[in-house]
């Protein structure tokens, strides 16, 4: 049930200065077009359609400010569609272990903020992140978000992989879904290769001390 996760949603420019207000409240965001996408499985090649349609967007959920790009990521889409995360659940049980806590949260492969931002809002005084993801595009999403929602001064953004050793490596992307990376095995005809560096855990745990 993602209904305490829908909030106002606004479209975003490309220039990411002006939004204008659609609707004042969407909860589940909305049960039409969740019924519409559904029915578009039994139409080959709709569903991509109507993600590549779907403009970038501004979306409070769960407490938090979103800037989403649906037709780019599988995470932002769902978020999108069902106005909270996939993750909801994990989340919200992480939330109550931290608030109003001082800690230390690592998000390995951060995607676009969604542990950072939900988790971190609920953090207390001195906390601090440290959020992994080596995609510059997602990155740049990430920092954007953790901006609107003021957590950029507590937040180290790193963009990197992480691994046993200190190397560069082959991040595999997927086009349709840049959420999606492997730096085990190619993705096939529908990713590009992008080299990034490859750092150990433990060289930050050592900083964090």
């Amino acid at each position: 049930d993602c209904a305490e996760g829908a909030g106002i949603l606004t479209e975003v420019g490309s220039d990411d200065s002006q939004s204008v207000q659609i609707s004042p409240r969407r909860r589940n965001f909305s049960f039409l077009f969740r019924v519409y996408y559904a029915l578009a499985g039994i139409v080959p090649g709709l569903r991509r359609k109507i993600r590549i349609r779907r403009l970038p967007a501004r979306m409070s959920i769960m407490g938090c400010e979103f800037d989403l790009h649906p037709a780019k990521n599988a995470t932002e889409f769902r978020m999108y569609r069902n106005g909270c995360p996939p993750e909801r659940q994990s989340i919200m049980r992480l939330q109550y272990l931290v608030a109003g806590k001082n800690c230390l949260f690592l998000d390995v492969g951060a995607n676009i903020g969604v542990y950072s931002v939900l988790i971190g809002s609920k953090m207390g005084p001195g906390s601090k992140i440290i959020a992994f993801e080596p995609n510059p595009d997602v990155a740049a999403r990430l920092r954007r978000n953790l901006e609107l929602n003021g957590l950029d001064a507590m937040t180290q953004v790193e963009g990197v992989a992480l691994g046993s050793a200190e190397s560069t490596g082959m991040l595999s992307i997927s086009r349709r879904n840049q959420g999606a990376s492997s730096l085990a095995m190619p993705l096939g005809g529908a990713a590009h290769d992008l080299e990034v560096p490859i750092r150990r855990l433990s060289n930050y745990l050592s900083e964090a001390e």
